[in-house]
């Protein structure tokens, strides 16, 4: 087992950036098993969980066939990639996927049903969207005040030739 002063792996689990610096150093190619907690792997769903008062937890129904679906697909996935690879195996699969479906067809009576495309599909053009435009540029803080002291300037404007106020006409002289 592997130890830092940082004491990242005992707190959080997680290999630190130091531990993989010296595994790197000393050409580790796979992380050691020590350093992969149970609860970060694949297979802790698996065990019997207990909680404080070891009472067993039983996973969530919904999980359990999620899990057991997505193991099904991952196996139907290679089994499609090894098949596409010669047409002798790909005629096999088919048939066995038949059999399987009329098997099956005592459970579900739409499962050996074939899919039959339509003759001919329709597309119509997306309605028109009306877009409300970009509207006026915001401004900036510093813009906003350089407004505000040119409004304050240009209310109380002398007349150097005149001295004159032109604001309300009274001279200063």
């Amino acid at each position: 087992m592997a130890n830092c002063t940082c004491m990242m792996f005992e707190s959080e689990g997680v290999p630190c950036r130091h531990i993989l610096l010296v595994l790197r150093n000393e050409k580790v190619c796979l992380l050691p098993e020590s350093l992969i907690l149970k609860r970060w792997t694949r297979t802790i769903t698996r065990e019997i969980v207990f909680d404080e008062n070891t009472i067993e937890l039983r996973p969530n129904l919904d999980e359990v066939v999620r899990i057991r679906r997505n193991d099904l697909a991952s196996k139907i996935h290679k089994v499609l990639d090894v098949a596409f690879k010669s047409e002798e195996a790909l005629s096999f699969l088919e048939k066995k996927i038949d059999v399987i479906c009329d098997e099956i067809g005592q459970f579900e009576p739409d499962c050996g049903t074939k899919m039959r495309m339509p003759q001919e599909i329709h597309v119509h053009p997306p309605d028109i969207a009306k877009t409300k435009g970009s509207g006026k540029r915001l401004k900036s803080g510093k813009e906003k005040a350089m407004e505000q002291t040119a409004k304050k300037s240009s209310d109380c404007v002398m007349d150097a030739v005149h001295g004159v106020n032109m604001t309300n006409g009274i001279a200063l002289n």
